[in-house]
């Protein structure tokens, strides 16, 4: 039996890294592996997972490792140092420059990070979240190929059809900003560009859903609210449940996603899912995955415009089953992505 040990700095449930860790993991053993999960930071309650300070120990000579980065990763020189095959998954980190001003904590490890970049070429594979950072991280290790396979795995979407929703309630049209309420994730751009359409429709609220722990990130938030005269039209939800968000999806008719940097962005697929419109600020893998399926504005859009865009397509539509052309998109994402992984490691 093949064993498997995946690595990464941090491990946690509902954090798009966690769940690729975890849900690649459910996938191999199903394919007849021994998997093992490694973390620095991880939830202590998970019995699933080991402390990284063990990886180096436990690694027989024919174990795969396999090394989920993100972070400036402490025990990557270690890791890279191994005489086992060794693959690197490249979600992508955020440029220090954007996180300063509200988390400069986060900025340093940012910086430390792209410092390290250079050493993920010892890896025997490299392997990037999208074409996006594949072509990024190439600046950092030039001559490699890097392939470039999506997070994306169909467990991920098979409990979002729970619960049951009478949208006849919920007519008006509910905006949805969805995941961590950071710097880099440019929400004061979202609630901008809400309030151009809310000046169309001031029946319309925007909900943003996602951890927002960030105090001094959020005091600028709410100021910018009151500024713009939106109190009572913009939830902060903070962390929610899964079926909290199911529901907030079911309910929605738009997803918006302005963040400055984005690796992939399952938040637009699990909108597609839902068949929402989701619009797109360019410049982010978010843009790579859209496809021709969304509303894509960039830096020079007036946003004035761009909310009646968002307007003349909400007046157009219609609740209905998730049957059609997005979700077979989700369906293919999934599936190419399990095959890879089977491909490239069960019983090689």
């Amino acid at each position: 039996m093949r064993t498997i040990r995946i690595a990464a700095p941090d491990i946690h449930e509902k954090d798009a890294v966690g769940n690729f860790c975890m849900d690649l993991a459910s996938l191999l053993s199903a394919a007849g592996s021994e998997v093992y999960l490694y973390a620095n930071s991880f939830s202590r309650d998970n019995s699933s997972i080991r402390h990284i300070s063990g990886l180096i120990a436990d690694t027989d000579k024919d174990d795969i490792i396999i090394l989920s980065y993100s972070i400036f990763d402490p025990y990557l020189d270690q890791i890279a140092a191994l005489p086992n095959r060794k693959i690197c998954y490249f979600h992508g980190v955020t440029s220090p420059e954007l996180l300063e001003d509200f988390e400069p904590v986060t900025a340093e490890l940012c910086r430390k990070s792209y410092a390290q970049f250079p050493a993920l070429g010892a890896f025997d594979s490299l392997i990037a979240n999208s074409k996006f950072m594949a072509d990024f991280l190439k600046g950092f290790v030039p001559g490699r190929d890097i392939d470039f396979v999506p997070p994306v795995f169909l467990s991920r979407f098979s409990g979002m059809e729970q619960g049951t929703v009478d949208l006849e309630k919920y007519k008006q049209p509910k905006m949805l900003v969805v995941g961590r309420v950071v710097p880099h994730k440019n929400v004061e751009e979202s609630i901008r560009l809400f309030h151009e359409y809310h000046k169309l429709n001031n029946s319309s609220s925007l909900y943003v859903v996602g951890d927002s722990s960030n105090t001094v990130y959020m005091t600028h938030l709410t100021e910018l609210i009151k500024e713009l005269g939106l109190q009572g039209s913009v939830v902060f939800t903070g962390k929610v449940s899964d079926e909290d968000l199911v529901f907030h999806y079911k309910t929605a008719s738009c997803l918006i996603t302005t963040s400055r940097h984005e690796g992939f962005c399952i938040p637009v697929l699990e909108a597609l899912y839902y068949r929402l419109k989701v619009v797109i600020k360019k410049g982010t893998a978010a843009e790579e995955i859209i496809g021709g399926l969304g509303i894509l504005y960039d830096e020079s859009s007036d946003l004035s415009d761009v909310a009646s865009e968002i307007y003349e397509s909400m007046n157009n539509l219609t609740y209905e089953e998730t049957n059609g052309l997005e979700k077979r998109y989700i369906d293919v994402i999934s599936a190419n992505s399990a095959g890879y992984w089977e491909g490239k490691l069960v019983d090689k």
